[in-house]
């Protein structure tokens, strides 16, 4: 998903993205954000299955790598994964990046 705001996307500068996925583990970190999903795919994310916002797995990529949206994530799981991103950022000490 990413995280780079319209606002700020700037032609030829890199998008900051970070990872959603369905590989979860029994118990959630407290900063992988449950996305919302349904079948056959939901009518804004366009996820079928459970999936996650892993906010310690975050990549700069540059523009020519994104192919299409899928999708667009709801303001409130949008402002609670950029939020966990700016607090795991702002952490000196955490170390748990993927």
């Amino acid at each position: 998903m990413i995280l780079t705001r319209d606002s700020d996307l700037k032609a030829g500068e890199p998008i900051q993205v970070v990872a959603i996925t369905t590989s979860i583990q029994e118990a959630l970190l407290p900063y992988w954000v449950p996305v919302p999903y349904q079948w056959p795919t939901h009518p804004e994310t366009g996820l079928c299955n459970p999936s996650v916002a892993k906010c310690n797995w975050i990549r700069e990529i540059p523009e020519r790598r994104i192919i299409k949206s899928l999708g667009d994530m709801p303001d409130d799981e949008f402002e609670k994964i950029l939020d966990w991103f700016d607090r795991l950022e702002s952490n000196a000490n955490f170390d748990d990046w993927i």
